[in-house]
């Protein structure tokens, strides 16, 4: 699904803060914070949280941030803090995953998150995933 330009297309500067995390992050040291959303379906089996909901109800909440239409450009040379430019290419699709877990308790989720957490972000895109 395509988003429409919620936000102004100016290119604007990445602040220190936000900065640090593009400068200091490396294999052995993942800079990303993750935020975890729970759809609990499991007293209404017929109640399925599909892929095109999730899509949706993130697009309704997009536009907030240049974080998810934006995506970070270094400066030549690295002579100044990296700026948000505006990704002509955004899918949000591509951004969203729903992944059904079936168990009860800790070791099915843990096996997902897993992947998550130990994974880089990518920086030619906005830098976000669902």
């Amino acid at each position: 699904m395509r988003l429409p330009n919620l936000l102004d297309a100016a290119v604007t500067q990445v602040n220190p803060r936000d900065a640090d995390f593009v400068y200091n992050e490396s294999a052995g040291h993942l800079k990303h914070l993750v935020g975890v959303y729970f759809f609990e379906t499991s007293q209404h089996p017929a109640a399925e949280f599909t892929q095109a909901q999730a899509v949706d109800w993130v697009t309704a909440r997009l536009g907030h941030n240049r974080m998810f239409t934006h995506r970070i450009q270094h400066t030549p040379l690295g002579l100044g803090h990296p700026y948000w430019v505006p990704d002509p290419n955004l899918d949000v699709g591509d951004h969203v995953r729903v992944n059904a877990i079936s168990e009860p308790g800790w070791a099915p989720f843990q096996e997902m998150l897993s992947a998550l957490l130990t994974s880089r972000m990518d920086l030619s895109r906005p830098p976000w995933d669902l």
